[in-house]
């Protein structure tokens, strides 16, 4: 059955770092094909269009709420045809998609409540923030006021380098400060950390954020990305190495609504776009007509078919019932494993973590539409991998380990305070906007 999804709620629809700029990009597809059509769209022809360029269904909703499209003018609201033009807002956020990042917080009630939250964390801290957006500071460069004061004096156990911080590293919302801040006192190596972590790791010998940086060459490319045109590759946010010869990847989420998919999935100028959509293709077919294999010269699926892979190749076919099974979540997760199954080949035993809100923090991470269908996170993880495998793969609560870390020593009572402060009650207030705004859209 077909379901016309242009009333559902907009909830949760990006987060402002990684799938931000994905979003300001479906968006902007979006509309640029309504004007394309050269006539006011009815709901049917949303959903053809939106089908025809990969676009969640979501977008609709988002653009009606948003006032981007809207009725003709003058003519009455045809509920069953829904018919729509794009308005004048619609075609300002063509010319500057920036616009369409601001109306997509406001839409959100999960993140308008977080950045309310953290704008008076910001308020009550004296953060030197942006006017209008009080949960941004002022400027990158002011990235340290973004970590737990007593990790100020400790700057050189981060990455320091342009190319090593993301670029909204002074947004209070950052998953990477988070991850500075939630992994930095490990870092320096403080005993309450190291036995505050001891649950989850081990005894550690060593962290390190954003691996492989840019300034270590020896490890600057493991997956062979990089191409003159296309100077980016995959980064793990946090390593750590414990024990005798072991090692973590870390994947931290803090608002981020999903896993992140491969944006060529609904960029128009992918020639080789519809190898994406196409449904039961084997996995050998989609890498023939994959355009981060033939274009980019990424040999992911190469990797992913090893007999040493970390991924069963039989269960990612699984997830091909309707087209590339990296299009959605897969892809980040994807990316995580080949760097550990790297990291591997060194002799270490390499586990991959994920560590985030839990299902009552950030509730769209735990759910349905981010795990395809899957119970849980962890069940969703390790879908991919072999049975042998399934203990190599983790799911960490933060917030249970900031509990953990209070229980153990009053050392660690102002960073408990901290993190309680900064990311735990945000994430409180947004799960219970997120909550009052679909109960809102159901009455």
């Amino acid at each position: 059955m077909t379901v016309d999804t242009d009333d559902q709620p907009s909830a949760d629809l990006i987060d402002f770092e990684s799938e931000a700029d994905d979003f300001a990009a479906q968006v902007t597809t979006a509309l640029r094909a309504l004007i394309g059509l050269d006539r006011p769209s009815t709901s049917s022809d949303r959903r053809d269009l939106w089908r025809r360029h990969n676009l969640p269904s979501h977008i609709s909703s988002f653009l009606g709420r948003a006032h981007a499209i809207e009725p003709p003018p003058g003519e009455t609201d045809d509920s069953r045809t829904k018919v729509r033009v794009v308005t004048e807002k619609g075609r300002e956020w063509i010319r500057d998609p920036t616009l369409i990042l601001r109306a997509a917080e406001d839409a959100s009630g999960y993140i308008a409540a977080i950045n309310a939250a953290l704008a008076q964390f910001a308020r009550e801290e004296r953060l030197p923030v942006e006017d209008e957006r009080e949960y941004i500071l002022r400027s990158k460069k002011l990235w340290p006021k973004n970590l737990w004061p007593s990790l100020g004096s400790h700057l050189d156990r981060f990455r320091t380098a342009d190319s090593d911080l993301h670029r909204w590293v002074h947004h209070l919302r950052s998953s990477q400060a988070f991850a500075f801040n939630l992994f930095g006192p490990l870092a320096v190596g403080w005993p309450w950390a190291r036995d505050t972590w001891r649950p989850v790791f081990g005894d550690v010998r060593r962290v390190e954020f954003e691996y492989p940086a840019d300034r270590d060459p020896a490890g600057d490319d493991p997956l062979q990305e990089r191409t003159p045109d296309r100077p980016h590759r995959t980064r793990v946010d946090v390593r750590v190495d414990h024990g005798a010869h072991e090692t973590t990847l870390v994947e931290v989420k803090l608002t981020e609504q999903e896993f992140g998919g491969c944006s060529k999935a609904h960029d128009a100028g992918n020639p080789l776009r519809a190898t994406c959509t196409t449904p039961d293709l084997a996995l050998e077919e989609i890498a023939n007509g994959c355009y981060l294999a033939q274009i980019a010269g990424r040999p992911y699926f190469r990797r992913l078919m090893e007999p040493a892979s970390l991924i069963s190749a039989s269960r990612l076919q699984a997830f091909s019932y309707d087209g590339c099974p990296l299009r959605g979540g897969l892809y980040q997760i994807a990316r995580n494993l080949m760097m550990a199954q790297h990291v591997r080949t060194s002799g270490a035993a390499v586990r991959f973590a994920v560590v985030a809100p839990s299902a009552d923090l950030n509730p769209a991470l735990h759910g349905h539409r981010s795990l395809r269908g899957y119970p849980d996170v962890l069940s969703f993880l390790r879908a991919v991998v072999h049975e042998k495998d399934q203990d190599a793969i983790r799911i960490v609560d933060f917030a249970e380990v900031v509990a953990h870390a209070r229980s153990l020593n009053p050392e660690a009572d102002s960073w408990v305070d901290y993190m309680r402060r900064k990311y735990i009650e945000p994430l409180r207030r947004g799960a219970a906007a997120r909550k009052s705004q679909l109960g809102s859209s159901r009455s």
